[in-house]
Formats: C-alpha cells, sequence, structure tokens
C-alpha cells in the first residue's frame, strides 16, 4: 500500500511536470528545460519502482521528490539570474503538486526506515499511475495544458518616431516593428533589443507575461514608444468626456473565445452584463456606451478578465468674473458638487497661445472657491479648471470669461 502511494505521488508530480513544461518553455525556455528534465527523471523512476520495486528505487524516488520540494523554494523566494519570470506566484496547481511530493517524501522515508515486501503485481501499479495521471490532468488548469496561439502585431517606423507609440497586445502576441525612415533606428527596451536596424529591416519580438514595456531608440533618446500586454484587453477613453456623450470601448480577446460580455459595474460593487460582442479575426471587439454618469465597465472573455476600465464624465464648471479695481475677482464652482477637488485659475497668453496657471486652490465644502489675482488690462480671457474630479469624475474646464 505505501508502495502504491508513493507510485502515485511520483507519477502525479510527473504528469504536472509534463502539463506544466510546454507553458514554461514558451515563457521562459531556461525553466521550461528544468521542468523537461525533471518531468522525465520522474517518469523513467516512475517505470522503474512499478517494473523493479526494491530499496534503490524507492530511494531514488524519495531523493527525487525531497529535491523537486527543495528547488521549489528559491523560484518562491527569489529572483534568479536567468530566469526572469520568477518569483514565481503561490498558485493552486503548484501548492497542490508540493503537497503531493511532500506526501510521497515521508511515505518514501518510512519505506526506507521500515522496509515492506514489494510484491511485482504490474497491474495494481498500472492502474496507480493511470489514476495519478489523470488527476494531474484534471488538477492541472486548463491554460497550461493548452497552446494559446497568438497574433502578430505591427509597429511602424515611418520617421523619428514609432506608430503607433502605444500599442495594447494580447499575452502570446507578437509584436514586428519595422523602420520604413530613411535611418537606423533600434527599438531598445528592458526586454528586449533589436540591435541597429537599418532601412527596411523589421525586429519581432513575443510578449508572454502581461504588463507594460515601454521602450525607446538608442539613437534617437527622444523616440519612445510601448507595448501594453493584456490577457484580455479592454480600453477607453483616457481623458474625462462629455455627459450624455457616445464613447467607444476596445478591446482584445485571446484566440478560440466566440463571444465576449462587457459587464458594468452596480451600486453594491457586484458586476453585471450588459452587452454582448463576437470579436474579429483578431480578437479585437467593440462596445459604444452612453456615459450617464461615472461607471466602471470590465469584459469576460471565456474565464479570463479584463482590467477594470473608469469612464469618467466632465462635471459642469462654471466661472464668474468682475472687475475690483486693479484687480479680477473670481468664483468658480462645480456641478455636480466637488468638495475637495482641485481647481486652478487659469489666462489666456496670446503671445505664446497659452493658457497660464495663475492660482490653485481645492473647493470648498460648498463646492466653491473664490480667487483674486492683480489684471489691470481690459479684456483679459480666465477660465477655471477641474484638475481632478471626485467621485469618478473627470477633469473638466469651464468656458471662457473675459475680464471687462
Amino acid at each position: 500500500m505505501r508502495r502504491h502511494l508513493l507510485l502515485a505521488a511520483l507519477a502525479f508530480s510527473g504528469a504536472v511536470h509534463v502539463f506544466l513544461a510546454p507553458e514554461h518553455l514558451r515563457e521562459e525556455p531556461a525553466l521550461g528545460t528544468l521542468f523537461v528534465a525533471g518531468a522525465v527523471v520522474e517518469l523513467a523512476l516512475v517505470g522503474f519502482l512499478a517494473a523493479r520495486p526494491n530499496h534503490r528505487a524507492t530511494a531514488a524516488a524519495t531523493l527525487t521528490l525531497v529535491g523537486l520540494l527543495l528547488a521549489y523554494i528559491p523560484f518562491v523566494a527569489f529572483r534568479l539570474p536567468g530566469f526572469p519570470m520568477t518569483p514565481e506566484p503561490l498558485e493552486f496547481v503548484a501548492l497542490l503538486t508540493k503537497a503531493v511530493e511532500l506526501a510521497g517524501a515521508a511515505i518514501g522515508a518510512t519505506l526506507l526506515a521500515r522496509p515492506a515486501p514489494s510484491p511485482r503485481h504490474v497491474a495494481p501499479a498500472a492502474a496507480v499511475i493511470i489514476v495519478a495521471i489523470l488527476a494531474a490532468g484534471v488538477s492541472a488548469p486548463p491554460s497550461f495544458a493548452g497552446d494559446r496561439g497568438g497574433q502578430t502585431r505591427a509597429v511602424d517606423i515611418p520617421g523619428t518616431f514609432f506608430s503607433p507609440d502605444a500599442l495594447p497586445v494580447l499575452v502570446g502576441d507578437t509584436v514586428i516593428w519595422t523602420n520604413h525612415d530613411g535611418m537606423t533606428h533600434t527599438v531598445t527596451g528592458d526586454d528586449f533589443d533589436s540591435g541597429r536596424l537599418a532601412p527596411g529591416d523589421q525586429f519581432s519580438f513575443t510578449f508572454t507575461h502581461p504588463g507594460v514595456y515601454p521602450y525607446h531608440c538608442s539613437i534617437h533618446r527622444f523616440m519612445h514608444g510601448e507595448i501594453r500586454v493584456y490577457a484580455v484587453a479592454l480600453i477607453g477613453p483616457e481623458r474625462s468626456v462629455p455627459l450624455g456623450s457616445n464613447v467607444t470601448l476596445a478591446g482584445l480577446a485571446p484566440g478560440g473565445v466566440e463571444s465576449v460580455s462587457l459587464e458594468q459595474q452596480q451600486a453594491d460593487g457586484s458586476f453585471a452584463g450588459t452587452a454582448r460582442a463576437a470579436p474579429a479575426a483578431d480578437g479585437s471587439f467593440s462596445f459604444p456606451v452612453t456615459v450617464a454618469g461615472p461607471s466602471r465597465y470590465r469584459v469576460r472573455a471565456g474565464d479570463e478578465l479584463s482590467d477594470p476600465v473608469l469612464v469618467r464624465p466632465r462635471a459642469t464648471v462654471t466661472l464668474r468674473v468682475r472687475r475690483v479695481g486693479a484687480r479680477a475677482s473670481a468664483v468658480v464652482f462645480a456641478t455636480p458638487n466637488q468638495t475637495g477637488a482641485p481647481v486652478a485659475l487659469e489666462r489666456y497668453v496670446r503671445e505664446r497661445f497659452w493658457w497660464m496657471p495663475v492660482r490653485q486652490a481645492s473647493l470648498g465644502v460648498d463646492g466653491r472657491a473664490t480667487f483674486s489675482v492683480p489684471a489691470k488690462a481690459h479684456g483679459v480671457r480666465f477660465r477655471a479648471h477641474l484638475l481632478r474630479g471626485r467621485g469618478g469624475w473627470g477633469e473638466a474646464e469651464s468656458r471662457v470669461a473675459t475680464l471687462p
């Protein structure tokens, strides 16, 4: 019985390593190679322990399980040289596998301390192995076992700039930069470097982890771009939008997803579906949304969820100015009440075609702020700029007010 439990632990661990190896080989070849090596050793010992159940096979299996347990500690505790994906997150399948390996190592230790007869019955051992492998297949998440092919997306270098300079992609997508300029450029980031790209040259890189990847041209330092990598992408307006306007929420879904659902956050914090769409061949989709107030959205694509996107409408900012001698007195208020929000009084500088901030304050409890600034000249133009709204409202500007 103890030998069968040891055999089950070894087979379960080996099967999980087999399921995880392809994913890690795509994400980080060095770690994937370790997974392959571990799986080969474990499956070889499964065969030996099933066919020749002796003291040496038991000792080898026990030591292998102990080694796998000890080897896992650095990957969750430290960032190891040559393994940029570490430290690994404590995922369910990893913790379950380590628990099984610990139990198997303990059982192996008892067999070494108190040997028991080991009859060579292949059928029961084979049944144990099959059950352990099936259990590993059920425990390992489908995303580990399956290969989700990525799309190829493009960034052009038509001159001394990247187009587009900010590109959303999905995990597994490959980005190709093409130099259409007459000068040499580079695509240089923390995780990739194209080297010198002569006119007409290309450089490609596959992104395997979510995150924001900034890059630049090392020859022309003012050239900057970034790649934003998502499991599922939902992108909304970056700035505040007029209340009552129509905006488009666009995104990207992974391959194989037939439908995505747009969900809106409710008053109690939960999300409820509001619309569905079928992604295009490249995974892109969009949803039109009418801005009725501050709203938070996300999309669901299969088992994946996007990060929430906040749509921020502009509050109504009102500015009233009047002359008091050689000064301008300005009163600012916002609807709905934006108590505590920072607001700036700006003056238009005709020579520079620029709105210059002259005073800044926070809206008071009544939602108002009062400014007094020097203004001897007539016809001076002012506006109020709500820098950051409260309660999900975005920045906003008042109509221009001219000082008589």
